[in-house]
């Protein structure tokens, strides 16, 4: 199967999710124009995240995502905020495996995709 219809979209093309640059307005845009939008979630806590995916929602009826850092010291609470507000995809850097609570959450949910990222 194609990545473009594994994930419902038009193009090969996933955003990168850039903190503090890739809101819900910009990865909205991505998706609209046939590609996979990603919010960014470093720098932002999770009120933040839940107000950038309704923008996203609001502005595309289209497949988009979220990007979750691990290194977030919020990073429970802002991936329970994504759970709670997402039905789409969630990328996250998956070299942090101290985190077992996170991979727990994110092991029931079946739209997750990994990314893994060298430091």
């Amino acid at each position: 199967m194609r990545l473009d219809e594994l994930l419902g979209i038009e193009y090969p093309f996933i955003q990168g999710g850039m903190a503090n640059i890739a809101t819900g307005e910009f990865a909205a845009a991505v998706s609209n124009a046939g590609g996979l939008g990603l919010i960014g979630s470093g720098g932002y806590d999770a009120a933040r995240i839940e107000q950038e995916i309704y923008d996203a929602r609001k502005a595309t009826d289209k497949p988009f995502g979220v990007n979750l850092m691990l290194l977030n010291p919020d990073v429970d609470n802002i991936a329970k905020s994504i759970l709670d507000a997402m039905n789409g995809f969630v990328f996250k850097d998956d070299n942090q495996v101290s985190k077992i609570s996170v991979e727990k959450k994110f092991a029931e949910n079946e739209k997750v995709f990994v990314r893994v990222i060298e430091y």
